[in-house]
């Protein structure tokens, strides 16, 4: 064992260096907050797209669907301004095979994505009614949104922020510190400390996506906020104890 303690002895200080939190003593907590608002906009995004053995027979009738579908649009008093449209795609169709040889296509897929606009909801269930009886549509969904989201959140984040600093106050009453200064925030959560303060590295993850298209606008919508904070624990008060133990 005498020849095994040094070795663990040095690893553990070669770890701490190279560590990614702070070398000092901290807290970190989650704050959040979280309203409720009736929504006062929505977004629809769809693809049309269309199979065949022509390229452009099938651009013929992309083109065809879109104009028919956007004048529908239209004459239920959205603005032509709320419809905005991608460049056309192209992708040709080939016959399944083993060992990724070459083989034969069978047509092509023209598609065009679109997003439509809508500014006032009671255009809403009309507008996506179109949308799902046109034939040749595709990947359709649906968001909601407030036009004053920018002020809602930045009343969520202080709400968040005073959150995260009384859970704070708790802990380190909880643990018989003083609670010092704030050291790092940021508005992204992170499961440990990280590079959202530059102390490391994290993995990427993937978001969900989903199709349901819904046929009513959403009484209420959540937005909320989160917020990470790091704060120094000072030392005060354990000093105070340190010296009262040896004075006795």
């Amino acid at each position: 064992m005498k020849r095994i303690l040094p070795i663990l002895l040095t690893f553990v200080a070669t770890s701490a260096l190279a560590s990614p939190i702070p070398d000092f003593p901290f807290i970190a907590v989650s704050g959040e907050a979280l309203a409720e608002v009736a929504p006062d906009k929505a977004e629809i995004t769809f693809s049309v797209l269309v199979h065949s053995e022509d390229p452009e027979a099938a651009t013929r009738e992309v083109n065809q669907t879109l104009r028919k579908l956007a004048e529908g649009i239209i004459a239920l008093k959205v603005p032509k301004r709320a419809l905005t449209a991608d460049d056309l795609g192209k992708r040709a169709v080939r016959e399944r095979g083993e060992n990724y040889q070459k083989l034969k296509i069978l047509g092509y897929d023209v598609s065009r994505d679109v997003k439509v606009a809508i500014d006032d909801l009671e255009r809403y269930t009309d507008v996506i009614r179109l949308i799902m009886k046109t034939t040749n549509i595709t990947s359709v969904s649906s968001s909601f949104d407030i036009a004053k989201r920018d002020a809602v959140e930045a009343e969520l984040i202080g709400k968040a922020c005073a959150d995260a600093n009384r859970k704070a106050l708790l802990m380190s009453k909880g643990v018989g510190s003083e609670l010092g200064s704030v050291f790092a925030v940021s508005d992204r959560d992170f499961t440990s400390i990280n590079e959202r303060f530059g102390f490391g590295y994290s993995g990427g993850g993937a978001g969900e996506f989903s199709d349901d298209v819904p046929i009513f606008v959403p009484a209420k919508i959540d937005i909320n906020a989160s917020v990470e904070v790091l704060y120094r624990l000072g030392s005060a008060h354990n000093r105070e104890q340190d010296a009262g133990g040896r004075g006795d």
